[in-house]
């Protein structure tokens, strides 16, 4: 894809492929990177462009999904594990991988997802239930505090979280 064919009204802007960074090497002292990586197909060569335009000792911060839907389809194409993280960031000096919520937190996304999904009354017979769904957000605001109660105190295993942060030292 050429960065050039992107109509951007702001020219602080500098727009790019999601491979190549239109960037010199040793550029940058850090770089942030959020929710993106599961969207670029060549992921290995936007990975290795965020190397290569990073100064030495630069950080680096991505987070990335796990738990989360299907989404920006059809440009959604990857859900990485821990192991996989390691391989990938190798080249870098150092790579700390920490999970963000814990399997209660993901269940209770889960529940708002289905809850906002049933909310909305795209067909006739979602209007009949519309009172149940409202009725239901009680139960929702239990779940939501639960997950949160869940978050502060550690409860859950980090097996299955949200997504994941990942720390990265060139």
């Amino acid at each position: 894809m050429d960065a050039d064919k992107f109509d951007y009204k702001n020219s602080s802007i500098t727009p790019f492929d999601g491979e190549e960074i239109p960037f010199e090497n040793d550029k940058f002292d850090g770089l942030m990177c959020t929710e993106v990586l599961e969207h670029v197909y060549h992921y290995q060569k936007l990975i290795d462009e965020m190397y290569r335009v990073m100064k030495k000792g630069g950080m680096g911060i991505l987070t990335v999904p796990w738990g989360g839907r299907y989404h920006y389809i059809p440009f959604d194409y990857f859900r990485y594990t821990p192991s996989s993280y390691k391989i990938m960031f190798d080249k870098f000096s150092k790579v700390e991988i920490s999970p963000r919520g814990t399997d209660i937190a993901n269940i209770a996304n889960k529940l708002i997802v289905i809850w906002a999904r049933g909310i909305v009354p795209f067909k006739i017979f979602k209007l009949i239930f519309l009172p149940v769904w409202i009725i239901s957000l009680l139960f929702l605001g239990i779940v939501v505090v639960l997950a949160h109660l869940s978050l502060s105190y550690n409860i859950g295993s980090q097996d299955d979280p949200l997504g994941y942060t990942i720390r990265i030292v060139k």
